[in-house]
């Protein structure tokens, strides 16, 4: 029998409060949740915050982006999202995020989006390493660029390579040459491909899986972690 994957809080446990938020991570900081995932991006000035979504149209009613404000601005930002019940909420930094994770003994599982270039990714990696948790943290991403930046950099950093589609050769092959975990759209997960990845001594994850039926089948195929917005 498959030991239970490990359990991932989807931008924090958003099942209960609106995602990306201190309240979020606060809520699966108290939940058994392994570890935290979230998503950041640049201001126009460069800092640092969690939003996961390209424009603040769905959480801020705005058709602008975050990097279309300088941080100050980005503070002053209100999101509400599908949450009525509670009093708005603001955009958290990359720091905060961390101070919560550290304080709850959480791991952190940082997606890095779109407006990233050498430069801001060393800022961000030096960011983890100032509040001592860098060793409790995975990257992931989309963008293999920035992982085969970031694997250059940090031969021992965990890293996960994020996709929605199914895995050509080549990527794997990339994945594998370049120690990189998957984390795959949960539908796109086969046995084979999880007993490749363990032949290799990686690891899979999978996104996102809020159904108790699906996790278990994903138990069967022998997944490292599961990214749940509330699963525990």
């Amino acid at each position: 029998m498959n030991p239970k994957p490990l359990m991932i809080a989807h931008r924090g446990a958003s099942v209960y409060e609106l995602e990306n938020t201190k309240e979020a991570f606060i809520a699966a900081g108290n939940r058994t949740f392994w570890g935290i995932e979230t998503d950041i991006r640049l201001t126009k000035d460069g800092e640092i915050v969690i939003f996961h979504d390209e424009t603040l149209k769905r959480l801020a009613g705005m058709e602008a982006k975050v990097s279309d404000f300088d941080f100050a601005e980005v503070r002053e930002i209100s999101l509400k999202g599908r949450f009525d019940h509670i009093e708005a909420s603001r955009i958290p930094t990359l720091s905060e995020y961390l101070k919560i994770c550290k304080h709850y003994r959480k791991k952190c599982v940082i997606e890095f989006k779109g407006g990233f270039d050498e430069a801001t990714i060393d800022k961000a990696l030096r960011i983890i390493k100032d509040h001592e948790m860098f060793d409790q943290t995975t990257i992931i991403s989309f963008n293999l660029d920035y992982l085969l930046y970031i694997r250059k950099i940090e031969p021992d950093l965990p890293i996960q390579y994020l996709t929605g589609e199914n895995l050509d050769e080549e990527k794997l092959r990339t994945c594998i040459e370049n120690r990189f975990d998957l984390d795959l759209q949960y539908q796109t997960v086969t046995k084979e491909l999880v007993d490749i990845m363990h032949q290799n001594d990686l690891k899979v994850n999978c996104w996102t899986v809020d159904d108790p039926t699906v996790a278990q089948e994903l138990t069967v195929l022998g997944v490292d972690y599961i990214t749940s917005n509330g699963l525990e």
